[in-house]
């Protein structure tokens, strides 16, 4: 969409407004091959029942072995009960790797905001370790969660913001052998993360950066940020 207001010579107290819409073929398809004996295919809606959500399903089967492997699901809409809050699900299986996500999140959008976020997951996913050059499967469980807010200076643009993150992980199955000082990354886990930082945009006018026609607002400006925390290993 783009707006554009135009003054009337005969009236200096009105204008007209005039709205350019650009629409695009919403429903689509994916597909392809994977290791000459593997399919999927899928199908998509950016508008979901003119509803602005996104809704995928996606097909997979092993015809060298005439096996198949199941469906992946994925929902998402980009303002969840017009409150600008984010949500997205995935479930189903993709071969051996399995997913069970959600995610609700609200990022910052006016220089005095708040963000909030959630994501709760529960995979199995094929692992390849390099070293035994094989491959094998991770299952864990995640909780990550996390909160800001910002405050803007008075008449200069600029904004503070303070953030916090939990993040936490279970392993019930992992792909290597773990110990006190091997392989951390499968280590089970809650981490505490904070963040102090300073932003300022500003926006410019410019036309044809995106090959619309219109005029055009691009951001511009800076941000420095100082992010610390603590972390809460299984060994250490």
């Amino acid at each position: 969409v783009n707006i554009k207001v135009l003054p009337v010579p005969e009236d200096s107290t009105k204008v007209d407004v005039m709205v350019f819409t650009r629409d695009s073929w919403t429903i689509g398809v994916d597909g392809g091959i994977n290791n000459g004996r593997r399919v999927f295919g899928g199908v998509y809606d950016q508008n979901f029942l003119g509803s602005g959500n996104r809704l995928s399903v996606r097909v997979n089967y092993a015809y060298g072995d005439r096996k198949y492997w199941g469906n992946l699901f994925e929902y998402e809409t980009p303002n969840l009960w017009k409150t600008f809050y984010q949500a997205k699900i995935r479930a189903g299986r993709d071969f051996e790797n399995l997913y069970y996500e959600g995610q609700v999140s609200k990022d910052f959008i006016s220089p005095r905001d708040y963000s909030i976020g959630l994501v709760l997951a529960d995979n199995r996913l094929k692992y390849y370790e390099l070293y035994r050059d094989d491959t094998t499967f991770v299952e864990y469980r995640k909780v990550d969660t996390w909160a800001g807010k910002s405050l803007k200076f008075k008449n200069r643009n600029t904004s503070i913001y303070l953030t916090g993150r939990y993040t936490h992980y279970t392993y019930d199955r992992r792909p290597v052998e773990t110990g006190p000082r091997f392989n951390p990354a499968f280590h089970n886990m809650n981490r505490w993360l904070f963040g102090l930082g300073i932003y300022r945009e500003q926006f410019y006018t410019a036309n044809l950066i995106y090959g619309f026609g219109f005029r055009e607002y691009l951001a511009a400006g800076y941000r420095a940020e100082l992010v610390g925390g603590y972390n809460n290993g299984e060994f250490n």
